[in-house]
């Protein structure tokens, strides 16, 4: 009997814990979780921090990472002098592991909403993880002028800026904005505010900064073939994970259409031969090539919602491609 309480004793003293499994980003967690949308544990960096992420899956096969900040959402801000610097962190993780997380995490987007009242915009200004700072009214990545998206995309016009709704256009300014922050994807997420011309009373500021989202394709759809006499062919063969199902192009120059992604390979027929050019349609109205990596594989860098693919010839009537796979 003696020796049995001895034994629960040292039984008591031991702490068991459920070691619950680390992931390098939401698509790892997912695909090791039959894809069941929940909050895992994910750590960017080897021997860096653990962060709890949002991570989901659509119905369009779309896999969605959400990184939480530590903002005070909504709160009266106000400083009696100078200017009121915010610095925001994501999910507690450093600069450099919220990038390698990023970079695995598809195009990310931001929500902000902003109230602003009897303030001048030259004391308001906005900084980027990639290290670009914007005032409010000069936003010129060429989505919007304005630090929210809303009033371009109402009015669809790019050149649109902030409308001021307070008295003048000195330092009795006003502003109610909403929507998505006007930056490339690639400068996100916002990392710090400043505000100045705050003085308390009638002059404050109030933010709601949204999480960081960010969208990544688990497996390209079925490319677009722009060619008129191919528009309703059934181009599912190119992205069937089957090198072997192939279609022939009797003709010297393909065009398609894919949805993004960052890194792109392509299977061509072992007899043809044939120029591949995938560029992409900026947003500020610019083409960029994609980096060739191998002579069938590229890297587009430059974010769009689509890329386009030009394929052609010289030599034979003959394009033959197998498999368009998505390396991201």
């Amino acid at each position: 009997m003696i020796y049995f309480l001895i034994i629960l004793n040292l039984l008591g003293s031991v702490k068991f814990s459920n070691l619950e499994s680390i992931y390098r980003n939401c698509k790892d967690a997912l695909e090791s979780n039959n894809f069941i949308d929940s909050m895992y544990s994910i750590q960017p960096v080897p021997n860096g921090t653990i962060a709890g992420i949002t991570c989901s899956l659509t119905a369009e096969d779309e896999i969605i990472t959400e990184i939480g900040n530590d903002v005070e959402q909504n709160k009266r801000l106000t400083v009696q002098s100078g200017t009121l610097s915010i610095k925001i962190k994501y999910a507690n993780l450093t600069n450099t592991e919220l990038r390698v997380l990023i970079k695995s995490s598809g195009i990310c987007s931001q929500q902000m909403s902003l109230t602003l009242r009897n303030v001048h915009d030259k004391f308001i200004s906005f900084t980027f993880l990639d290290g670009k700072v914007y005032k409010l009214r000069h936003f010129n990545d060429g989505i919007c002028q304005c630090l929210t998206s809303e009033i371009c995309d109402k009015l669809q016009n790019r050149m649109e800026n902030c409308k001021n709704v307070g008295k003048n256009q000195g330092y009795s300014q006003s502003y109610d904005l909403s929507g998505e922050i006007s930056v490339l994807p690639h400068r996100l997420p916002l990392i710090q505010t400043r505000y100045g011309d705050i003085n308390g009373g009638q002059e404050y500021a109030k933010h709601h900064i949204g999480p960081l989202s960010c969208s990544m394709i688990l497996k390209l759809k079925s490319p677009l073939i722009l060619n008129s006499y191919c528009k309703n062919y059934n181009s599912s063969f190119l992205n069937d994970n089957d090198s072997t199902t192939c279609i022939k192009f009797k003709t010297k120059f393909v065009k398609l259409k894919l949805d993004y992604t960052e890194k792109i390979n392509f299977t061509i027929g072992k007899e043809s031969v044939f120029e591949i050019h995938p560029y992409v349609n900026t947003s500020i109205g610019k083409i960029s090539l994609c980096n060739q990596d191998t002579p069938t594989s590229f890297t587009c860098s430059s974010y769009s919602r689509y890329i386009y693919v030009s394929l052609w010839t010289t030599l034979s009537n003959d394009i033959e491609v197998c498999e368009i796979q998505n390396l991201t």
